[in-house]
């Protein structure tokens, strides 16, 4: 019977070494994979942003030529999305009016 016993408990601890190699290798490539995006850049942000200039050139034509600064949530937008963060910039205009 203490055999019996000492093979179950060799085994389970055998079992439960390799769950937690297994998910401790699983968490290091994971945070591998997953720590560039989630760390900041050197803006202290964690999405890449342009520069007022870069992002008024990528955002269609003003019309009356002014080119204000832009908030961060729009330079970081611009860069993929530039017909709609000028349409929520608008929209963003039109509410403070």
């Amino acid at each position: 019977m203490t055999q019996l016993t000492h093979a179950v408990r060799t085994a389970s601890a055998c079992l439960l070494s390799r769950l937690f190699f297994r998910s401790l290798m699983t968490g290091i490539i994971m945070a591998h994979w997953y720590a560039p995006l989630l760390s900041a850049d050197s803006s202290g942000t964690r999405f890449p942003q342009l520069t007022d200039q870069e992002a008024w050139a990528r955002l269609p034509a003003v019309l009356d030529g002014s080119k204000p600064p832009l908030p961060v949530w729009a330079r970081i937008l611009a860069a993929e999305l530039p017909r709609t963060t000028a349409a929520c910039l608008q929209l963003d205009y039109a509410s403070r009016k």
